[in-house]
């Protein structure tokens, strides 16, 4: 059996529910790298995740229970893996 399978805090919670644009609560958040009127940069339990918009206000943050909701206009949500990998141009090609 895989011991990660058997471990309980092996997968932890994550989700992001957004109302109207204008609010977005946020489990599972680790840490806060970043944030300010534009943007808020988070690692999650599922990879980093930068919240772009306009007027963004931190509103609760307790990252001892992981939670972390941010009111202003949303207007991009997206994941970048946490693990860093080594810096790749556009034009660069894969080697096999």
């Amino acid at each position: 059996m895989n011991a990660e399978r058997s471990r309980p805090e092996a997968r932890k919670t994550h989700e992001c529910a957004i109302r109207h644009r204008e609010h977005i609560d946020i489990t599972g958040v680790r840490e806060v790298t970043s944030f300010d009127d534009g943007a808020v940069l988070l690692v999650t339990d599922c990879g980093d995740l930068t919240l772009e918009g306009d007027g963004l206000r931190v509103g609760t943050l307790d990252t001892d229970k992981g939670i972390i909701s941010v009111d202003g206009k949303i207007n991009a949500l997206y994941y970048t893996d946490s693990i860093k990998k080594g810096r790749r141009g556009f034009f660069s090609r894969d080697k096999d």
